[in-house]
């Protein structure tokens, strides 16, 4: 390692009685990284005040008859980074982004372990992608085949893992939970994406079966992960959970009384679980979509899917990708002063 500086002795300021301090004042206004001479070792003046440091390390600075004999070395150079060794066939490993170099960008959620509910399509595969961009260890869980999020994940140098999951059976859910947070120490993030249409039909000739089933995974789901993620999260000290509802939730749409029924469920416990849990270091929002380009949008005929963007004011489909962003944002720390919301990404249709 190369160091470049020089040394300087600081003259005692009878004018202060503090002048034992007088040269942390000359060096804060540096705003250079100072290392104390010996027999002190490495101290950064200039990030760490005097009040805040532990007492062995004052003692290490202070310690001696006469401050203006102490010499300080000031820094013109960073300190080089130490070398990394080399791995066979250039082998992913996911330590790499922990060993970014100086002045490398890190990740929104770097070293977080996030958990994303129906991460094998649509939004949630779009979350997944995202929150491991950005750093997380992401664990995808759904009932579809999941490898091809994976593939795409490791091919970025990614971690995303893969299992099969009923998010509306509870014993599955809570052994995914308990094996999260047995493979990597604790729970950060959890993302409710997972979720189905149920078709379409009049109140009073809609299929209760279907109304069942679409109540069990998109409403009953979203309260599993939840239920089971939250005790994993405050015994790691907090965490943030992101539910993927819908603007069917907030206005009546013809046609969707399962669905619009799982999705207000979904908004008003997102609100209940943010006040239970706020106190407790636990933010929980979710996220109501508009008419977004998935598989289960393409389903609808184009005529349906025409008339829907023809009203709203940004005349086109949303993109996974933006709710993702949306996702991101709360699950981070630019959104710690954001709990219980519904945030709503739908290219203005419910501002009409």
């Amino acid at each position: 390692m190369t160091i470049e500086g020089r040394q300087t002795l600081l003259p005692r300021d009878p004018r202060r009685p503090d002048h034992r301090y007088a040269f942390l004042h000359r060096v804060v206004r540096t705003f250079t990284p100072v290392y104390i001479g010996k027999p002190a070792r490495l101290v950064n003046c200039a990030a760490v005040p005097f009040h805040a440091r532990p007492p062995d390390r004052r003692r290490l600075i202070f310690g001696v008859p006469r401050i203006d004999k102490c010499p300080i070395e000031v820094l013109t150079e960073r300190p080089a980074a130490r070398p990394r060794a080399a791995k066979a066939d250039d082998a992913y490993d996911p330590s790499d982004r922990l060993r970014a170099p100086p002045g490398e960008a890190v990740g929104i959620l770097d070293a977080k372990v996030a958990v994303v509910t129906g991460g094998a399509s649509g939004i949630g595969r779009a979350v997944a992608l995202r929150c491991a961009a950005e750093g997380a260890s992401v664990v995808v869980a759904d009932v579809q085949d999941a490898a091809a999020v994976v593939d795409a994940a490791r091919a970025q140098r990614q971690q995303i893992d893969c299992r099969r999951v009923d998010v509306a059976a509870s014993a599955e859910v809570a052994a995914l939970m308990r094996d999260v947070c047995a493979r990597h120490g604790r729970l950060d993030v959890l993302v409710c994406a997972a979720g189905i249409s149920g078709g379409t039909g009049l109140t009073a000739d809609y299929p209760e079966p279907d109304f069942d089933q679409v109540i069990g995974i998109n409403l009953k789901g979203v309260f599993l992960a939840m239920k089971h993620a939250i005790p994993q999260m405050l015994h790691g000290g907090g965490g943030a959970i992101v539910n993927i509802a819908s603007i069917a939730g907030l206005i009546g749409l013809r046609g969707t009384p399962a669905y619009a029924a799982a999705k207000g469920g979904v908004i008003q416990l997102t609100k209940v679980a943010a006040v239970e849990y706020a106190e407790r270091n636990v933010r929980v929002n979710c996220i109501c979509p508009g008419m977004i380009d998935t598989p289960m949008v393409q389903r609808l005929p184009a005529s349906a899917q025409e008339g829907f963007v023809a009203r709203q004011p940004l005349s086109r489909l949303g993109t996974p990708d933006e709710i993702a962003a949306a996702a991101v944002f709360l699950a981070g720390p630019a959104s710690a002063f954001t709990t219980g919301a519904a945030l709503v990404v739908d290219g203005g249709y419910t501002a009409l």
